[in-house]
C-alpha cells in the first residue's frame, strides 16, 4: 500500500495506491509466448465489463523471459490499474491507485526485474 500523507488532501480524497506482489499457488505460469492474444483479449474484455479503458501495454523482461506491462484507466480518470505477467513465470505485479504513482509501480517492477518497462508490444 502506498500512502503519502498531503496536507492538501483529505483522507479520503488523498492520492493512494496498492501494488501487489504475487506468484501463482499452482506453480504454473502464464504461455504468454503461445496464448498471448487470447490472455490479453480476456484481460482487456474482463477491464472493460468494470468501467476500465485499455491505454497501453509496456515490455519488460524477468531474466530471459519476456514481460508485459497492461494498463488500464477507469473511465473518470481517477484509477489507473496496471498488470504486469512475465512468460512462463509465476510472478505477477500489480498496481490500483491514482495515476499519479505511476512512475513509482514502474519503479518497483524495475528493483524486481532490473529491467524498466518500455512502450512496444
Amino acid at each position: 500500500m502506498i500512502e503519502r500523507p498531503a496536507p492538501q488532501y483529505s483522507l479520503l480524497h488523498s492520492p493512494g495506491g496498492q501494488i501487489v506482489i504475487s506468484r501463482s499457488p499452482a506453480g504454473i505460469g502464464l504461455d504468454l509466448s503461445n496464448g498471448y492474444n487470447r490472455i490479453v483479449n480476456h484481460l482487456i474484455s474482463s477491464q472493460e465489463s468494470i468501467g476500465y479503458k485499455f491505454q497501453s501495454v509496456h515490455r519488460t523482461s524477468l531474466g530471459d523471459k519476456a514481460g508485459y506491462c497492461w494498463e488500464f484507466l477507469r473511465s473518470d480518470s481517477r484509477v489507473l490499474s496496471i498488470f504486469c505477467w512475465f512468460d512462463k513465470d509465476t510472478l505477477g505485479v500489480s498496481f490500483s491507485g491514482s495515476p499519479a504513482y505511476r512512475e513509482k509501480f514502474y519503479s518497483v517492477v524495475a528493483e524486481l526485474t532490473g529491467h524498466w518497462p518500455h512502450d512496444g508490444n
